[in-house]
């Protein structure tokens, strides 16, 4: 079991659609997002990326505690706290857990939203 990432890039906002399956174990989910989202930051940082859009659809469960290791980790990745970045989550109880994930880095001063459809998180992302 393991995730799917795909990217692409609409002017100063990078996209990235997650799909595939989570894995069972957190730490192997851990080690997955770890490295995809470790060269995301670098991306986002080389071309100046200043909004993410990240669309969620992986089956299988997510547990409070992946979700609150990756968001209290997000600056570990080389992304940029002044970055807007929207999560799209169409599951209403993986939602709920990445909403509490998503708090723990509000709290530490990022810029991040949780959205169940991907529209309203593109008008978020281009408020600004």
């Amino acid at each position: 079991m393991s995730y799917v990432f795909t990217t692409s890039q609409e002017g100063d906002m990078l996209v990235v659609r997650i799909g595939g399956t989570r894995p069972a174990l957190d730490i192997d989910a851990i080690e997955q997002m770890w490295a995809f989202w470790s060269r995301t930051g670098d991306q986002c940082h080389r071309q100046g990326i200043r909004r993410l859009l990240s669309v969620n659809t992986p089956s299988g469960a997510v547990t409070s505690s992946a979700a609150a290791t990756f968001y209290k980790r997000l600056g570990e990745f080389g992304l940029d706290p002044r970055m807007r970045i929207a999560v799209v989550i169409p599951d209403s109880r993986s939602r709920r857990v990445i909403e509490l994930g998503a708090a723990l880095a509000v709290e530490r001063g990022w810029n991040v939203r949780v959205f169940a459809e991907e529209d309203p998180a593109r008008q978020w992302l281009l408020l600004d």
